[in-house]
């Protein structure tokens, strides 16, 4: 964060389904502004632009070289949230990313390793915490921790 200002400048990868969500949201937070959207789909990216009203980038490699956007949020296709996060981690960004962070384990210990070398914060969306699977998890948490 620019020491000079009291929030994050936020580029966004990604325009798709849950970009909206995020969008929503974004109103409720004074700490992060979104300051533009690339999309390889390009029409997408230009109707989010126009209905966010967020400046569209024409490349991902011109939003990398923003150097006033200080963390990335990656809402790309889960197959490319390794690729994705990791260019952002090699140009100096913060990174967070939908889950999940990567498709393979090797990948996000590589994307943690390479985060902490550069002195950088990545993290990624967690799971619901109202699912039936956090529900389980935590019902067998408190059951151990109860014998």
């Amino acid at each position: 964060m620019n020491s000079d200002r009291n929030f994050l400048n936020v580029g966004l990868v990604g325009s798709g389904f849950v970009s909206d969500y995020y969008m929503r949201t974004v109103k409720d937070y004074s700490n992060f502004k979104i300051i533009g959207v690339f999309d390889l789909i390009k029409e997408r990216a230009q109707r989010f632009s126009n209905h966010y009203k967020v400046p569209l980038y024409d490349s991902y490699e011109s939003m990398l070289a923003n150097k006033e956007i200080d963390i990335i949020l990656n809402l790309t296709n889960p197959h490319s949230h390794y690729e994705v996060s990791k260019q952002a981690l090699l140009h100096g960004k913060h990174v967070y990313c939908e889950k999940p962070m990567a498709m393979h384990v090797e990948e996000v210990k590589e994307l943690k390793e390479l985060a902490e070398q550069n002195g950088l914060l990545i993290s990624n969306a967690p799971c619901s915490s109202l699912s039936s699977s956090v529900k389980t998890l935590w019902t067998a948490i408190n059951a151990k921790k109860d014998r």
